[in-house]
């Protein structure tokens, strides 16, 4: 599981296009249940907007084993791939050369 769950989070990297902000919170949420399992800090105060977010992503995977958060997880890219598709060797070499692009694409290429 763990072999397909990291390649999961690779090709989640290089999708054609960006999910939604549902599906990326979806992804954040299933991310950290498999890698740190439930979540035990309280919901941030409501100035911290961002933190909010991710605490509302990952609260709700409370109580999932991390083996079936990675599963979720592989089933979400899975179902993301087949909606966006992915990028292709030629098309992230020509994303490298955009200004700005991250040195994590760069590190990942497929």
């Amino acid at each position: 599981m763990t072999e397909a769950f990291e390649r999961a989070v690779e090709e989640a990297k290089i999708l054609k296009v960006r999910p939604g902000k549902d599906e990326l919170s979806g992804l954040y949420g299933l991310f950290k249940q498999a890698t740190k399992g439930d979540l035990t800090t309280e919901r941030p105060g409501w100035l911290d907007i961002a933190g909010k977010a991710k605490w509302d992503a990952w609260n709700p995977k409370k109580g999932l084993t991390q083996d079936e958060a990675k599963q979720q997880y592989v089933d979400l890219v899975e179902k993301l791939k087949k909606k966006y598709g992915m990028l292709d060797v030629v098309s992230q070499e020509k994303l490298l050369t955009l200004p700005g692009c991250t040195e994590q694409l760069m590190a990942n290429p497929q």
